[in-house]
């Protein structure tokens, strides 16, 4: 019987996203109506975002008689990122809500 276990992970810094410059404040909705800017969106790209990812690995090999064998894998990770896509729509679920 062989266990085997192992860990990956990686860091990522100054990762490119875009924000929306020209985005209405919270509850500014009724009133922006009568004052409609001029430019409706205005993208912004900046290298500010960040990553990290975290993985936990185990392999479980078990081998009988007749050349049976049994294999089981699990993996346990966890990925957190503030920039998920490069260049975000307000429809892409990822593009921030307060820019």
């Amino acid at each position: 019987m062989t266990l085997t276990a192992a860990y990956a992970g990686s860091k990522g810094t100054h990762l490119v996203r875009s924000r929306d410059l020209n985005q209405a404040r919270p509850g500014a909705a009724m009133w922006r109506a009568a004052s409609e800017p001029r430019f409706r969106l205005i993208f912004y790209s900046e290298s500010s975002g960040s990553s990290n990812f975290h993985s936990m690995q185990w392999n479980l090999d078990r081998r009988f008689a007749r050349g049976v064998s049994l294999i089981t894998s699990y993996a346990w990770s966890k990925s957190i990122d503030d920039t998920s896509a490069f260049l975000g729509t307000r429809s892409d679920k990822s593009f921030p809500q307060d820019s």
